[in-house]
């Protein structure tokens, strides 16, 4: 007892020394925020919002992420290990598991219990320690470390392996998490979920913000929106509609506050750290075809959203007390597909399931074997590797014909093996494709720009190659350089780096 008692007192004697001044780290994620719809509302945000995060802190013009779009999962994985998803085993949120032979959750997990929910989710596949995780190591354990977002991918991939995880249950809008976190709920989550659940929260009706004149996007319209949230997302998918409403970051948002009360974060001389996972995307009834007013008057909600954040750290902390970085992580929902405003431009479709069909006969004619494909979709080709191994085929020359294949198919920009893949990132260059040796198929393909994947019943997959843009970047806080724009070229996976510098500097 008395031996702790010492190296109690040696770590917090260390950490007064280290971390006298950074009391608190948030990291905000925004699932499909986009730097032109940023510029286009510009004027129309408060100063206490994004404003603030680049007139008092740095902006990143030209931020990016150096691997094609997949979906969220894998931008979330990027931004907080620095690694990329040959590293962090984070290449989408689904994988094919061959034994179960289907899509699963890249977070799933059967060895955790679930809390406030019937499904388990960790950061198990996570292969790569993320920034949190490094913090709470240096720290001997006492950092707190807390994380809340909309959807439990976000919750759990922005954060890792250490503190706390909380995301939305879908099917009761309560907040919800995993024995891999917590043993239990603690009281003042069950008393958040007792007083309200995202349903009550989003029961009310969503209007324009301000006079539909204020809107930029009021020139294709004179007219506003009202909508009873409840009556319009009703449905079987109820929670999972709530979700693409504004409220619903506000939801967010009241909890993350809730958490910094309840925790103590920021309290003492151990930096801690709050994850806060936000989105914008398309209200569930509408495409993403056009801009739409409602889409404006979400980022408009959604910078009163960051403005109530960054006043509740003002409220308990001075600038050289905490950090906030927001980065946007990019989308796979189909929904946020856009038009091109050029009518000689147009997206084109690759029908998976022709493909599939297509490859497995031309591997048959080769092979002399049926059933030769399991998988394919998403980018990835998955082959039977029972057929291949009953048949004493080589698997590496398999992959190689299936990839010659794919080279001559219409719509496919780019092709690589598993091996290849492994090789290439093995030897320290990273050819830009997100590949999990675990996870990933046997084949990798990118799609030509502008081609989007679908099934036999025209449904899309999410899967497409649009045009890639910078991504909204902003610090702000300690260490961080007041009214700087960043124009340099700044690769997101090197984010936790940097806000680990600045913890420690």
């Amino acid at each position: 007892m008395k031996r702790r008692l010492i190296v109690l007192v040696f770590i917090v004697s260390f950490c007064a020394k280290a971390f006298a001044q950074a009391k608190i780290v948030v990291g905000i994620t925004v699932e499909n925020l986009r730097q032109e719809y940023l510029q286009l509302f510009w004027n129309e945000f408060s100063t206490g919002g994004f404003k603030k995060l680049m007139s008092q802190g740095t902006q990143y013009e030209d931020a990016y992420y150096a691997f094609k779009k997949t979906d969220s999962s894998a931008d979330y994985a990027a931004i907080s290990t620095s690694a990329s998803p040959f590293e962090n085993g984070i290449a989408a949120e689904f994988y094919y598991d061959r034994a179960k032979r289907d899509y699963v959750s890249i977070i799933a997990d059967s060895k955790v219990e679930p809390l406030g929910c019937d499904r388990a989710f960790s950061a198990a596949n996570l292969a790569s320690p993320t920034l949190s995780d490094r913090l709470f190591e240096r720290t001997y354990g006492l950092s707190k470390i807390v994380s809340v977002a909309l959807t439990p991918q976000a919750a759990i991939l922005q954060n890792g392996h250490a503190g706390q995880a909380y995301w939305i249950n879908n099917l009761n809008g309560q907040w919800a998490s995993s024995s891999y976190y917590v043993s239990s709920l603690p009281a003042w989550v069950k008393s958040a979920n007792k007083a309200t659940n995202l349903g009550k929260y989003c029961d009310k009706t969503w209007q324009l913000l301000f006079p539909v004149g204020y809107y930029f996007t009021s020139r294709n319209t004179k007219y506003g929106f009202s909508y009873d949230v409840k009556t319009e997302c009703a449905g079987l998918k109820y929670y999972d509609n709530l979700l693409t409403v504004p409220f619903a970051n506000d939801f967010v948002c009241d909890f993350a506050i809730k958490a910094i009360e309840n925790e103590g974060l920021g309290k003492d001389l151990v930096p801690d750290m709050l994850f806060v996972g936000l989105a914008v995307n398309p209200f569930f009834k509408q495409s993403s075809a056009e801009l739409s007013i409602e889409m404006e008057d979400a980022y408009l909600r959604l910078d009163k959203c960051i403005e109530k954040l960054l006043s509740a750290l003002s409220a308990r902390f001075s600038d050289s007390e905490f950090i906030v970085y927001l980065v946007g992580a990019r989308t796979s929902s189909p929904a946020t597909r856009q038009a091109f405003v050029n009518k000689n431009l147009e997206w084109k479709a690759f029908g998976v399931d022709r493909y599939y069909a297509l490859l497995s006969s031309y591997l048959k004619g080769i092979y002399g074997k049926d059933n030769m494909v399991e998988k394919f979709a998403m980018g990835n080709v998955y082959l039977n590797h029972k057929v291949i191994d009953n048949a004493n085929l080589d698997l590496i020359a398999v992959q190689k014909t299936a990839a010659e294949f794919l080279l001559l198919t219409e719509g496919v920009k780019s092709v690589a093996t598993a091996v290849d893949l492994a090789g290439v990132y093995s030897s320290g260059v990273n050819p830009g494709i997100a590949f999990s040796r675990r996870h990933s198929g046997d084949v990798v393909y990118t799609l030509q720009t502008n081609y989007y994947e679908e099934n036999i019943r025209k449904q899309l997959t999410g899967f497409s190659q649009g045009y890639e843009y910078p991504v909204p970047l902003f610090l702000y806080g300690r260490n961080v350089s007041r009214s700087k724009t960043e124009s340099s070229r700044f690769d997101i996976g090197q984010l936790g780096m940097v806000v680990e510098g600045l913890i420690f500097k």
